[in-house]
């Protein structure tokens, strides 16, 4: 806020009297309240913040000191949740009796311009204005797009309760997106629009659809350019029961709950393997008969993502060393690849099925098979079934 008035003073100096309705803070000479007939009241100014993982804050509520000094500036993280704080500011007197309405608005745009002023873009298409209210998006472009222009969405819509937003103190709206990840590498508008029936923004002259001269002349509409990292899929396959996907959390050397191992298919796999605390101590390979492999795959992040799962089996060999009996050389030929890639939904997981007419199963820890003849590292006998998720 301080930075606030500091602008409007230097307007004060610079401009004729009437210009200064636009910043929101105007006390005529001689006066000690403002003058109605120049300024109303109640004139909101707009403001735009991005968190994402790590959070700074998981709260709905945040002040204006915390918007200010503890929201640093943050890219867009696609494929994943990003916090969009938008802070609405009443430069004027009085405090608003009637709820604010905040709308946060994102487009694809490009890179800025290497210049000392690029223009902001992208423009808004033909019919925003006239629906910018419509939920729960805007409707398509009456016709083509101009140059320079695209196509706005809706995130969404907050509303300050009324009563909230006065002069002292901004009020701050937090709204959750998750960026698509096909937006990696590139860069977004936000637009932030708000209206009350204390100072309503109507459906604005055409000229407005040029962002540059919407964000230099209307006060109640905020924009930021955002970069958008690259894309970082968070998907895993657990090691043990307390595999929670992050590095050395499970105990060493811990047989998969996540590969599973039948002799006769599973009619529905998530259905009947749907218990993640299930360790499946009772798989077993039966020699000369077709196995069934399940391998579930876990998503962290929040949307989709396509993951292909690779099956892969070794023949004993020996040992690498006197004191590594347990960790024969890999042939990375012998691998099996389950296809096509199979969508995981964000936070849950989904089960893939290998069929081949004999696998080995992992062992790389002292678990004898309960098959006769095949004790571990035995010749010719089994050693390790080994996952790798791309």
């Amino acid at each position: 806020m301080k930075r606030l008035r500091s602008l409007a003073l230097l307007a004060a100096l610079a401009a004729p009297i009437p210009l200064l309705s636009d910043v929101g803070v105007l006390i005529p000479s001689g006066s000690s309240t403002p003058n109605p007939a120049i300024l109303s009241l109640d004139q909101m100014t707009v403001d735009i913040r991005i968190d994402n993982a790590p959070f700074r804050f998981f709260d709905e509520s945040v002040d204006g000191v915390e918007f200010d000094e503890d929201l640093p500036a943050k890219n867009l993280v696609p494929g994943r949740v990003n916090a969009i704080y938008v802070q609405v500011h009443n430069a004027g007197w009085g405090r608003f009796t009637q709820a604010v309405d905040v709308h946060l608005f994102f487009a694809r745009a490009v890179a800025p311009e290497g210049t000392t002023d690029p223009a902001p873009l992208p423009d808004l298409h033909d019919n925003f204005w006239s629906n910018f209210t419509v939920e729960p998006d805007l409707p398509a472009p009456a016709g083509p797009l101009a140059p320079g222009a695209n196509r706005w969405h809706r995130i969404g819509k907050k509303t300050i309760p009324d009563g909230r937003l006065s002069a002292d103190r901004p009020a701050v709206v937090r709204f959750e997106w998750a960026t698509p990840a096909s937006f990696a590498g590139r860069f977004v508008g936000l637009l932030a629009l708000c209206t009350s029936g204390d100072d309503t923004l109507a459906a604005q002259p055409a000229r407005l659809l040029n962002l540059r001269t919407l964000i230099r002349e209307e006060r109640r509409a905020a924009f930021r350019l955002a970069a958008t990292d690259l894309v970082a899929p968070d998907i895993y396959i657990r090691d043990s029961v307390d595999d929670a996907g992050g590095l050395s959390t499970p105990a060493f050397a811990g047989r998969s709950p996540d590969i599973i191992v039948a002799q006769t298919p599973v009619a529905d796999p998530a259905a009947a393997f749907n218990d993640v605390s299930d360790t499946h101590e009772a798989n077993r390979i039966h020699i000369g008969v077709d196995q069934f492999i399940y391998v579930r795959v876990h998503n962290r992040g929040d949307v989709d993502v396509n993951a292909d799962v690779e099956v892969l089996w070794v023949k004993p060999n020996a040992a690498l060393t006197a004191n590594d009996l347990h960790a024969p050389a890999f042939d990375a030929s012998k691998w099996a690849r389950v296809a096509p890639p199979n969508p995981v939904p964000p936070g849950a997981f989904v089960v893939l099925e290998a069929v081949m007419d004999l696998i080995c199963v992992v062992s790389s820890c002292p678990f004898d098979l309960a098959v006769e003849g095949w004790t571990i590292n035995a010749a010719g006998g089994p050693t390790e079934l080994r996952l790798a998720v791309s």
